[in-house]
């Protein structure tokens, strides 16, 4: 059992080697060239095959080689058909297509490159209006800076001076009640030296009277 496992696993490996070695050749520059069942001219043809068409090698001896088609039909055809170079017709179609592509690359390339130039130049445009906003904006900022240590400034002395009329009027209520005291103080003291006076007056004129009865 593990031998014809073994056995089937070369078979694959031997398979898909063959697949990946296969050689491919071109038909030469004949206009077509028949794919037959078998070697010989006897054998029926199953396919044409046009000049500058790949094939893929199978088989291959001197008079025949079996070869598969483009289109995956497998056959026999003349070996002296077949040759390892590019015909010149298949050679100058591959240049054209690659010709073909790098002009399309280009083109592209063109409108690409002008894509990319237009767009930089817009971003340039957007970058210079944003450093001019930022500019203004700058401006406006360090004017606001100013402005508000203007404001606090003037804030600090506002509060300074409003300190500074509450401590004056708390003077004068001071000096207001105490100057009313003195006042009322000197009021009681000239009014008592005037009683006095007057009393001592009286007094006086009492003893004179009665110095005049004696």
């Amino acid at each position: 059992m593990k031998k014809m496992k073994m056995l089937y696993m070369l078979c694959i490996v031997l398979f898909w080697t063959t697949i990946s070695s296969a050689e491919m050749m071109y038909i030469k520059n004949i206009m077509e060239v028949p794919l037959r069942t078998g070697k010989g001219t006897e054998y029926r043809i199953i396919a044409m095959m046009k000049s500058g068409d790949s094939v893929e090698i199978i088989e291959q001896d001197a008079d025949w080689s079996m070869v598969k088609s483009l289109n995956g039909k497998e056959g026999w055809t003349a070996t002296r058909y077949l040759t390892s170079e590019k015909p010149k017709e298949v050679a100058y179609e591959t240049i054209k297509a690659s010709y073909d592509q790098l002009q399309a690359d280009k083109t592209q390339l063109s409108t690409t490159h002008e894509t990319l130039q237009n767009e930089n130049k817009r971003i340039g445009e957007e970058l210079t209006i944003t450093k001019k906003q930022l500019e203004e904006i700058s401006l406006q900022y360090n004017e606001l800076k100013k402005n508000s240590a203007e404001y606090m400034q003037l804030k600090k002395e506002n509060d300074e001076l409003k300190a500074t009329l509450s401590k004056q009027h708390q003077d004068i209520g001071y000096l207001q009640t105490n100057v009313t005291k003195k006042e009322y103080m000197w009021f009681l003291s000239g009014a008592g030296v005037l009683l006095l006076g007057i009393l001592l007056g009286y007094n006086a004129r009492q003893n004179k009277r009665r110095s005049s009865l004696y």
